[in-house]
């Protein structure tokens, strides 16, 4: 475990000296200390054996050889979409004719987006810490789910266009994860829930936005149930997760060829909850249970983001009947980090922070260690690397 351990640490403690530079406006030292930060998880994805991370023999060696010995039009419509992943695969194969290459590639393509995100917040003060929390909870899924862990970090960065209400801008960054992989078409769910929850109803109508959008579906529906949004948006995931087989029935009954692969694991497995998991994560939520009405008055974005991480823990449930359906989660996992960074920062009593910081590590901890150790999810453990002479 020690090339996590080190590599992780390494890239929290550079994050956590970039961040102090580029508070005191030195762009080149925050951008140097930056480089260092997000080099050191590239470098572990790069340098691995192919044995890390089951998608490596999957699809990425195999895309990688196609993309050297098929012409590039060939090569392109060898796979029905995902055209932009295809291209940063032939792109690298054609720079260096070496798959670590395209793996460094891959792993920046993903850690950046989050780490410029979790930067840009005005809670980058603890931005080293939302990158530990990712490193716990999502890291692995990098280094076996390539294509959609590039499509998560794009969805994660274009956060700020829905901070921003520019959909336009967020559809076009949608649309763009989609071409790494199709399942970010769930991205489309985050830009109607947040607004929804972040309508300030005393305010709306004298704002441009608000006159601009006065007559919405969405604003309407905020105007008149604004303050039971988040209970119904987490009763209704339940909801799914509840019907989730009835679901993937009548999708069989529509395309079979398309979801025979999740019916047929529908009905070998049975939905029951991953206590461990469960149980894991609760610190995080007790810290903000436990001032729930002060969060929420400092900054409207708390509880949209509270909203995304618990109907990420909830459809995480979907794993225990296949391993393909609770991909979704992953798409709202994300905002977990900058869920934490949040309450961080404004919890005062620092005491209090740390000894929070340190529990919420400890259970984290536990959980890349039962699930990732001891289960052996992702295929990430043991980290070998012939390169590194790591056997």
């Amino acid at each position: 475990m020690w090339p996590y351990a080190v590599c992780f640490t390494a890239s929290c403690y550079f994050t956590k000296v970039a961040t102090k530079y580029k508070n005191h406006d030195r762009k080149v030292e925050y951008r140097f200390f930056s480089i260092l930060a997000v080099i050191f998880p590239c470098l572990l994805a790069a340098l691995r054996d192919s044995t890390v991370g089951t998608d490596v023999t999957v699809y990425g060696d195999v895309i990688f050889y196609r993309s050297l010995n098929m012409g590039f039009v060939e090569y392109i419509i060898s796979r029905n979409g995902e055209y932009l992943y295809l291209l940063v695969v032939y792109i690298c194969s054609h720079i260096i004719k070496k798959t670590s290459f395209q793996y460094f590639v891959l792993q920046a393509l993903t850690i950046i987006p989050i780490y410029c995100t979790l930067q840009r917040s005005k809670e980058n003060k603890y931005a080293w810490y939302g990158m530990l929390v990712y490193y716990l909870m999502l890291f692995p899924y990098s280094l076996n789910l390539m294509r959609q862990c590039i499509a998560i970090a794009i969805i994660f960065w274009g956060f700020k266009y829905v901070q921003e209400r520019q959909l336009r801008k967020y559809l076009i960054l949608v649309f763009v994860a989609t071409m790494f992989h199709t399942t970010a078409v769930i991205g489309l769910l985050i830009y109607p829930i947040y607004i929804l929850m972040t309508t300030d109803m005393d305010s709306l109508d004298e704002s441009s936005w608000g006159k601009k959008h006065s007559s919405s579906f969405v604003v309407a529906i905020a105007k008149k149930y604004g303050g039971f949004i988040s209970c119904a948006i987490i009763l209704l995931t339940i909801f799914v997760l509840t019907q989730f087989s009835e679901i993937i029935t009548y999708l069989y009954m529509y395309s079979e060829e398309d979801y025979s692969h999740f019916y047929n694991q529908l009905n070998s497995s049975n939905l029951s909850v991953i206590r461990q998991y469960v149980i894991l994560v609760i610190p995080i939520f007790a810290l903000y249970f436990l001032s729930r009405k002060y969060y929420n008055s400092v900054d409207n974005d708390v509880l949209p983001v509270f909203t995304f991480s618990i109907m990420a823990i909830i459809l995480y449930q979907a794993a225990t009947i296949s391993a393909e359906t609770y991909r979704v989660s992953l798409y709202f996992h994300i905002f977990v980090t900058l869920f934490v960074t949040k309450l961080f920062y404004y919890k005062t009593n620092s005491k209090e922070r740390w000894l929070w910081m340190l529990v919420i590590f400890i259970c984290l901890a536990l959980f890349w260690y039962h699930f990732f150790v001891g289960e052996k999810w992702c295929q990430i453990y043991p980290y070998t690397s012939e390169i590194l002479g790591i056997n």
